[in-house]
């Protein structure tokens, strides 16, 4: 099991590990025994960085990136398909699936979960800005489309303890 050094130092930059194993494409990676890269999980920051090898070799420690555009765009297909109205971080898990499995990331015999924690219900503000609705014109007879003004979003406690307790 790796042992994870940035439960016990978060700003732990530099470290020494030994390989425990390689995997080969289509999925390369190092299994190391201790690691400083905080692994990407649920919208939270994550590491990148690179690890140089016993030749003095840079490898890049690489990520999957989603856009806004990418996320919103998971968050409504989960929900007009499978009627679950992901919140925006669960709907990037969908994103990197997405992405991964277009570039072969994936074995056959790979059984893969995506894990969506929370509702779009708290982001209503956020996902109603960016729906673009058709509006009848009344003089011509012909649909017009239109973005809305967004509003200006309420004040909102996002995490934490809500309330006096």
């Amino acid at each position: 099991m790796t042992d994870r050094l940035y439960y016990h130092d978060s700003f732990l930059y530099d470290f020494d590990a030994q390989v425990n194993e390689a995997l080969d494409p289509p999925r390369p990676a190092l299994i190391l025994d201790r690691t400083a890269f905080y692994p990407t999980s649920g919208g939270q920051v994550f590491d990148t960085g690179s690890i140089t090898t016993a030749a003095n070799e840079k490898v890049k420690v690489t990520a999957v990136a989603a856009t806004d555009e990418e996320i919103l765009a998971a968050t409504r297909h989960w929900a007009k398909t499978e009627g679950i109205f992901a919140a925006p971080e669960g709907a990037a898990s969908l994103v990197a699936y997405r992405k991964l499995l277009s570039n072969g990331f994936f074995r056959k015999e790979d059984t893969v979960v995506l894990f969506n924690t929370g509702s779009a219900l708290k982001y209503l503000d956020v996902l109603n800005t960016n729906v673009e609705r058709t509006l009848p014109s009344a003089s011509s007879g012909q649909a017009l489309s239109a973005k809305p003004v967004p509003p200006k979003p309420a004040p909102r406690q996002i995490g934490g303890i809500i309330g006096p307790y």
